[in-house]
């Protein structure tokens, strides 16, 4: 089991959806899943106790895992704003807090987005 927190997009894990900064544990096998959406909080057998939450200490490396480069990342990928139904996209944009002001058609909405969160 890991323990992860939600990056930005809220996802449903069980029969309870997660915001947002809210931590949940999953099956290991569910994590490559749902990794580009959550960060690891706390691994099992973990004992570093002068690691800070949500870091991962080298005895926790496993070879061949893959870490993102970015220093803060928000969850928002390309791909996922692409694979965004119209409607959706408005709805999720207006979540974030994203006025897409005069905008209609799906392209410009679908450019503006990438361009405020990515």
């Amino acid at each position: 089991m890991l323990k992860v927190k939600v990056k930005k997009i809220p996802i449903r894990y069980g029969s309870k959806t997660y915001r947002r900064g809210e931590t949940l544990e999953i099956g290991d096998k569910h994590y490559e899943s749902i990794s580009k959406y959550v960060k690891i909080v706390s691994v099992p057998d973990s004992t570093n106790e002068d690691t800070p939450e949500g870091e991962i200490t080298a005895d926790q490396i496993v070879e061949g895992d893959v870490f993102p480069i970015k220093k803060e990342d928000n969850g928002i990928t390309e791909e996922y704003l692409e694979n965004l139904p119209y409607n959706d996209l408005k709805t999720f944009l207006k979540e974030q807090g994203v006025n897409i002001g005069k905008r209609r058609k799906h392209d410009e909405i679908l450019k503006f987005a990438k361009e405020q969160l990515l």
